[in-house]
């Protein structure tokens, strides 16, 4: 790590008065969201790959069609990005001929459907980090950045504003659940377990809406962009990790229940019980009680951003 972190500083400090001189030319509205035609938006192309929908006309509503235009991914987002697909695609391959050959060949044991449950679980834990940070950048950002004031001065009630921002953080969730669902499928077919993957998709739903409202709450309570993502960052670690190795380490195997809190804990074991029924009904309990505590956290943070807005941002009613 330490000749890592040598090796970065080298590369930074190389290559620091060359990007900003290169930069220096720039105009100032390089930084602002592309309103423009389609053909004519900056970076569209670049993210062209990524859009969840056709070309958002005003008709679409005016929030929808700002939020469509207002962020272009950076190269080292496309980078991480599509270095992921890479990556989940490779996985989900290997959990898919792991499946294939423990159903053909029926060699069971004790690890059955334990490499499609890893791949699901951290599929969907690194998806939810990407719904948090979109909903945690959806309003602080445009605040660094000076763009909140425009929007703020429309017409365009409250209600609209916060729950179109809530919308396109949480509409990403099916492009990255694709393979997650694949292998869900996949695992479920030969069994006939399809109680047991439709509450993993209730769960990773509820899950989801819980983590877009907290994103978007702190979005709008906090004002810094940085002490934003490092709040949003340090409540999933304590969630997805701390909680779970608490819970574990407290009560041993009793603690798997409670553990499943945490989206990467709940995917994996209700994986597993698509192949163990035993293990499902011992956890139907604990996964109803979360998946009913996520749906009042994601409706009651939701109710109180609607309510906080105005005040959180000085916009004036009337």
């Amino acid at each position: 790590m330490l000749a890592i972190s040598a090796v970065l500083a080298a590369i930074a400090i190389k290559r620091m008065r060359a990007v900003i001189a290169g930069r220096a030319g720039r105009s100032a509205g390089a930084n602002a969201p592309n309103l423009g035609p389609p053909g004519q938006r900056r970076g569209s192309n670049g993210r062209r790959w990524l859009r969840l929908d056709r070309d958002v006309t005003l008709d679409d509503g005016p929030v929808f069609w700002y939020e469509t235009r207002r962020t272009v991914y950076s190269p080292w987002i496309q980078v991480m990005l599509r270095s992921y697909l890479v990556l989940a695609l490779v996985f989900s391959m290997l959990a898919l001929y792991d499946i294939v050959q423990t159903f053909s060949t029926s060699s069971f044991s004790r690890l059955t459907g334990w490499l499609p449950a890893y791949v699901v679980a951290f599929q969907v834990t690194i998806s939810l980090t990407v719904l948090l940070l979109a909903a945690v950048t959806a309003v602080v950002e445009e605040r660094a950045q000076g763009n909140l004031d425009v929007l703020l001065a429309t017409p365009l009630s409250t209600r609209t504003i916060v729950l179109t921002k809530w919308w396109c953080a949480f509409r990403a969730l099916p492009l990255f659940l694709v393979l997650p669902a694949v292998l869900t499928i996949a695992s479920a077919w030969p069994t006939g377990a399809w109680a047991v993957a439709s509450w993993l998709g209730i769960y990773v739903f509820t899950t989801a809406a819980m983590w877009t409202s907290i994103g978007l709450a702190i979005s709008i309570w906090i004002k810094r962009l940085g002490r934003a993502i490092a709040l949003a960052a340090a409540i999933y670690a304590l969630v997805c990790l701390a909680w779970p190795v608490l819970m574990t380490s407290m009560f041993g195997a009793n603690g798997t229940g409670p553990a499943t809190m945490s989206p990467f804990y709940a995917c994996f074991y209700l994986v597993v019980g698509i192949y163990e029924q035993n293990e499902f009904d011992a956890l139907f309990i604990w996964t109803l009680c979360w998946i009913a505590a996520q749906s009042v956290v994601a409706l009651g943070l939701l109710i109180a951003v609607l309510l906080s807005f105005d005040r959180c941002l000085g916009r004036v009613r009337g």
